[in-house]
Parts: C-alpha cells; structure tokens; sequence
C-alpha cells in the first residue's frame, strides 16, 4: 500500500513517483521535458487519491500507472467501441435483437464432426 494515498507532501509524492517509475521503467524510457510533464501528471493523480482517501469512504485509492497518463491514453483504457466512434457514431449500439431459441441442435445443423482419433 502506498504512503501517497494519505499524504501530499511533496517530498512523498516524489518517492512514489520515483518508485513507480522504477517498477515501470519510465525514467529511462522519456526524454527529460516526457518526465516533467508525467511527473506533473502523477502529482495531480497523487493529491486526488490523498483527497479521495481522506474523505472516509468505504473503499480506499492508490496510485498506479495511470497516475501518470495523459487523458488521450486514459481513454484507451475506457473500453468503448473505437469503430463506431471513429466512424461518427457516438451513440451506443441499440440493434433489438429477438429471444434467442430454447435449445439447438448443432449436430442437425451439421456443425458437430464426429470423433477424431484422440
């Protein structure tokens, strides 16, 4: 469990931020101006997750590697249908489908083969 999730101090956010990275292999990965902006990135998330935490919620929040994306690669992680958006829908499929049926046969339909040498 993270120190961060009850602190904002500065210097804990730093450490949290250097371990995260660390385990992530950041700070090799990014040039200089990369890690400043992650890093800013991760200090807002950091003080979120403090707040949220100091609230006495039934549930508590750490920080993880998406502390320190940026919203265009948060929204990766959003699971929404990519295709229908990037083709102009931004509404939900709404098809009505019908019940499907209360049993099938799949060796009437020929869809099972027999059995194979095992």
């Amino acid at each position: 469990s993270s120190g961060i999730t009850q602190s904002t101090g500065s210097s804990g956010i730093n450490a949290e931020y250097g371990a995260l990275c660390s385990a992530e292999s950041l700070l090799a990965s990014y040039p200089r101006s990369e890690r400043v902006l992650r890093a800013r990135l991760f200090s807002a998330s950091a003080r979120y997750v403090a707040h949220q935490n100091s609230m006495g919620l039934s549930y508590t929040s750490e920080v993880n590697k998406f502390s320190y994306m940026t919203p265009a690669e948060l929204d990766l992680y959003h699971g929404l249908n990519r295709t229908a958006t990037q083709l102009g829908s931004s509404r939900p499929d709404t098809t009505s489908y019908s019940a499907p049926p209360a049993a099938t046969s799949w060796i009437s339909k020929g869809h099972v083969t027999s059995v194979k040498s095992q």
